[in-house]
């Protein structure tokens, strides 16, 4: 995610310094379809674990932030109960 943003803003510095403000209405859309992209990742992937049933709209409630925290929790513990299994 941080390698999208950078090239986010060096597209947006591009289009500030042709258009004026219209690059930044534009940097606005590319940064919130970039935040909206990675939401979608990671609700996709905490569907595939079976942290969240499809249909749970708590999901898809949670900002950035807090399925970034739920992706890390249920991956850690999906990666502990891996090890377990194979000792």
């Amino acid at each position: 995610m941080i390698l999208s943003f950078f090239k986010i803003i060096r597209c947006g510095k591009k289009y500030f310094t042709k258009n004026g403000d219209g690059g930044i209405a534009h940097m606005k859309n590319l940064l919130r379809d970039a935040i909206e992209k990675k939401k979608r990742y990671l609700m996709n992937r905490l569907i595939e674990m079976d942290a969240y049933p499809e249909n749970d709209e708590q999901l898809y409630k949670l900002t950035l932030t807090e399925l970034e925290k739920e992706y890390h929790y249920f991956r850690k513990k999906q990666q502990e109960s891996e090890a377990a299994g194979e000792q």
